[in-house]
């Protein structure tokens, strides 16, 4: 079975590599992937019978709230070109990755699956969310052709080595744990101040768990069409609380919010999802509690900076 990966040189790309080092791994200096015919032709070239699609123009809140419009043109076009080229050459199975910021917004509850649709994504998201939301739909149609299995994984914050870790674009952790190590390395006496109040709420899944899942899918022939991807719920932590954790292990003692009232520096306040479904289906699977995954991202940080994506 050949099975390749988009998106193969970043977070969740290179996890999967560690495990599985005989598929084949698509990098953006490999294709163009908004270009149509470029896609057909590597698509065609390498003539898979899996595709994992991990490729995507992401970010954190920052990058999400500033550059909407952008995000959603990109994320489209892209996801768009690489379903369609798959479905035409009858590559039949297709897993894509979606994101729990894709969720509604205050629907104050535990959310499952089926809630994906329910309402409007939180503005910070919009047109990221839109995007991805998209791209369920696509692959719901595409499974109307019997024999196709299109599946979309929905992961909650994913973190760990080969992140990108840029101070403005970087999702939560990366981005933290780049700033905590330039407040140190300053030898700065003051606090380490975090944007924000620091009490959203968010589930985090280290790389190589959410990488060990995808592999268990593919190699299980899991076909479930749409499936949360998540520590459970009793994991959920504050971005505070991983703020001090992160803080500890750069020698950080005070660590602090910079606002008191929510604000736009926050980003949605709670999107916790359930993995019941995944559990079901994977009932022995396990998860890197986050203060190991941590201990495990940041040495690996310190370890290859300045050479980090940033």
């Amino acid at each position: 079975m050949k099975v390749l990966v988009t998106g193969g040189t970043g977070l969740v790309g290179t996890a999967i590599k560690s495990i599985q080092p005989d598929w084949v791994y698509l990098s953006s200096k490999d294709c163009d992937l908004n270009d149509f015919n470029s896609v057909q032709t590597l698509l065609q070239k390498i003539n898979p019978d899996v595709i994992i699609h991990l490729a995507a123009n992401v970010g954190g809140l920052f990058k999400n709230a500033s550059k909407r419009l952008e995000m959603f043109n990109s994320n489209l076009l892209l996801n768009y070109n690489l379903l369609e080229n798959a479905y035409r050459l009858n590559i039949k199975r297709v897993i894509c990755c979606l994101s729990t910021c894709i969720f509604p917004d205050g629907l104050n509850r535990v959310l499952t699956e089926n809630d994906l649709h329910l309402g409007e994504p939180h503005i910070s998201n919009y047109g990221y969310a839109y995007a991805k939301r998209m791209m369920e739909v696509q692959c719901r149609l595409y499974n109307e052709t019997p024999g196709y299995n299109y599946q979309c994984i929905i992961p909650t914050n994913i973190y760990g080595p080969h992140d990108n870790f840029n101070l403005n674009d970087s999702h939560v952790i990366p981005g933290l744990i780049h700033k905590a190590y330039l407040h140190s390395t300053e030898m700065n006496d003051g606090p380490f101040v975090i944007l924000g109040t620091g009490l959203p709420k968010r589930q985090f899944i280290y790389s190589h768990d959410l990488a060990n899942i995808i592999v268990r899918l593919v190699l299980e022939n899991i076909t479930e069409p749409l499936l949360i991807c998540s520590t459970p719920v009793r994991y959920e932590r504050t971005i505070l609380d991983i703020a001090k954790l992160i803080g500890n292990l750069l020698h950080i003692q005070n660590v602090i919010p910079a606002e008191r009232e929510i604000g736009n520096n926050d980003g949605q306040q709670i999107k916790t999802a359930t993995p019941d479904r995944l559990l079901t289906l994977m009932p022995d699977v396990t998860f890197t509690p986050i203060e190991v995954g941590l201990e495990k991202t940041v040495y690996w940080f310190l370890q290859h900076y300045p050479n980090v994506r940033k």
